[in-house]
């Protein structure tokens, strides 16, 4: 806008009686930029001269004022876009609290383009969220015009789910209303691998430590009973009744010193020998050493949905993890049940990339997508237990089981992920529990 439109000098008008002078005359005169017209009339002075020098004035002082604000605007805008948390700005004037700005990062965070979250309720990058307490916190946010900060759970306009840090802040009109919402969200999947890989590398830490102290003096026990179960059935005449009880024994006790073999290598981080196991066969021979400890109450069903079930893995692990597994479910069922032991092969989804607790399961870390997993299930309809429980069952030294010693599922999940393969538990309380051990597929290897 030009200072001419406004002078008119062949109106008959002074510059004065213009609008937009008296306008900024006005607002120099508050700000005692000059003295009050009359006082100049006094003296003679052209008034209508020195205001449009004043106008002029005011004029590049607010141009100048509007280029440096200007400036601070790019530099913000700038700040915002090259930031690595999505940024969104929601109108709380508006119903429906639309999104009025989404900066290139939630573009990327969330996979929707700008132009599909603008005008969109904030809720379209929280719809996943199964934390009711998260959610009435978000919302309670936005209601009371406060400022909030919860992690929740999203998924991608792909379907991806990813885990997210949400900051939400009030911004205020003069008179106290809040107008509008800035949401900052940072991306936590990759924080929360490692946080998870961090705690599990503690634990085995723990374990290797644990194995090294003992597995001597433990090796030193299995080689005298091996001993003495050789003298046994050295005496024994042929087919006499104790010698397949002798067998069984000495079957158990070279277990037990593989185990122990195994527990070595662990605490000097020895490279385990893989070969080509056959699951269904690996799981008939673990089930016909163990069916004699389980209660004669308890029914262990086996199905196999495929011929080819074979993986490339390390024997004695596999054998303990299904033993650890089987004896477990065994013990969480208190009088009569049943377990049940299947196979399959899967393909990795995106339910598979988030690690820990989510959607009421949970995944001790996460799988390549797309990558095709052998899956060994063991289920019981024991006793089960709640969410919260599940996360810590994997420590070591922690049990819900008065004889229990808490080694077994820690020794069993390390074993799991040694393999570069996962280990899933959904359980509910007096409904029972499923274990579903995940083994690279040997297409894979």
């Amino acid at each position: 806008m030009t200072l001419e439109k406004y002078s008119t000098p062949n109106s008959g008008k002074k510059l004065s009686d213009s609008p937009f002078i008296a306008e900024i005359f006005e607002a120099a005169h508050k700000s005692a930029l000059i003295e009050a017209p009359p006082a100049m009339a006094k003296t003679g002075v052209d008034t209508d001269s020195f205001q449009l020098k004043v106008a002029k004035r005011m004029i590049a002082e607010l141009e100048k004022e509007r280029q440096s604000l200007e400036k601070q605007v790019q530099l913000l805008q700038a700040a915002v876009e090259y930031s690595n948390d999505g940024i969104s700005i929601s109108d709380m004037r508006t119903e429906g609290t639309p999104i009025i700005y989404a900066s290139p990062k939630l573009e990327e965070l969330s996979g929707y383009r700008a132009d599909e979250l603008i005008g969109s309720n904030w809720r379209i990058l929280y719809k996943a969220e199964p934390d009711e307490e998260a959610q009435k916190r978000l919302k309670q946010a936005f209601a009371k015009g406060e400022e909030c900060e919860v992690s929740v759970r999203n998924i991608k306009k792909d379907g991806t789910p990813f885990m997210s840090r949400v900051t939400l802040y009030p911004l205020t009109a003069i008179d106290g209303e809040v107008t509008h919402y800035v949401s900052v969200i940072q991306d936590e999947t990759e924080k929360r691998k490692t946080a998870q890989a961090l705690r599990q590398a503690q634990r085995l830490d723990s374990i290797g430590l644990m194995a090294g102290g003992i597995v001597h003096d433990f090796n030193n026990v299995l080689q005298s009973v091996l001993t003495q179960v050789s003298i046994v059935g050295r005496k024994l005449e042929a087919e006499h009744p104790a010698e397949k009880n002798v067998l069984s024994i000495h079957r158990a006790a070279n277990r037990a010193a593989d185990l122990t073999q195994q527990l070595l290598k662990y605490a000097r981080e020895e490279e385990f020998d893989m070969e080509v196991l056959d699951i269904k066969e690996l799981v008939e021979e673990t089930v016909a050493l163990i069916t004699s400890t389980l209660s004669t109450e308890v029914v262990l069903d086996r199905s196999y949905q495929e011929s080819d079930l074979k993986i490339q893995s390390f024997k004695g692990q596999v054998q303990q993890i299904l033993i650890n597994l089987i004896l477990n479910a065994s013990e969480s069922i208190e009088d009569r049940g049943e377990i049940q032991i299947s196979c399959r092969s899967v393909v990795a989804g995106n339910k598979h990339q988030i690690s820990g607790v989510t959607d009421g399961r949970y995944l001790s870390n996460a799988l390549d997508l797309d990558r095709k997993y052998l899956v060994v299930e063991v289920s019981d309809n024991g006793c089960g237990m709640p969410l919260e429980t599940i996360e810590s069952i994997f420590d070591p030294f922690y049990t819900t089981k008065s004889t229990g010693n808490g080694l077994g599922l820690a020794v069993t999940l390390g074993a799991v992920q040694s393999q570069k393969g996962a280990l899933e538990v959904v359980s509910q309380p007096d409904v029972g529990s499923k274990f579903s051990v995940y083994f690279p597929h040997i297409e894979e290897e």
